[in-house]
């Protein structure tokens, strides 16, 4: 093989190497992320709604000013890593293995929101194989927006 092409050819890899490990990466994060809010409620003086309600606000100003990110953001990032951990845990292994990205985490996410349980974990099921085979953009097109029409959910 030519040296430049073969040079070329391992600097694709690398970058396919480098993509793998953001979504292992920004798995790991949601997994942390969960970890805290979950040790935040445990601060909290106790269970009232009120008590939950701060405990959240100081976790999403905590991090928010730890990552630099927007407190909206934040907020998102928070329950998105909620979601991934306790009503999307395939999704999340898929992740953190490093063969989908974290966008179509989110886009996951964003299709079963609102979902029972089991039209959850049966939609996860079905779409979940084509999150690693397709794009952020033909994942959303041409899988979530058809599978959840067969939920009798609006998308």
């Amino acid at each position: 093989m030519n040296q430049p092409l073969e040079h070329f050819s391992e600097q694709i890899d690398l970058v396919v190497d480098i993509d793998s490990q953001l979504g292992s990466v920004a798995g790991s994060r949601a997994v942390a992320i969960d970890a805290a809010r979950l040790g935040s409620l445990a601060l909290a003086a106790d269970d009232t709604v009120d008590q939950q309600h701060k405990a959240r606000r100081i976790l999403v100003t905590e991090v928010a000013a730890a990552l630099r990110l927007p407190e909206r953001t934040t907020e998102t990032l928070v329950e998105y890593s909620r979601v991934l951990v306790h009503e999307l845990p395939a999704t999340l292994a898929v992740l953190q293995s490093g063969r989908m990205s974290y966008r179509h985490a989110t886009i996951m996410i964003d299709q079963v929101s609102g979902l029972s349980a089991e039209n959850r974990a049966a939609l996860e099921e079905k779409m979940l194989p084509k999150a690693v085979e397709l794009t952020a953009a033909q994942f959303i097109c041409r899988r979530c927006r058809p599978m959840r029409s067969l939920t009798g959910s609006p998308t």
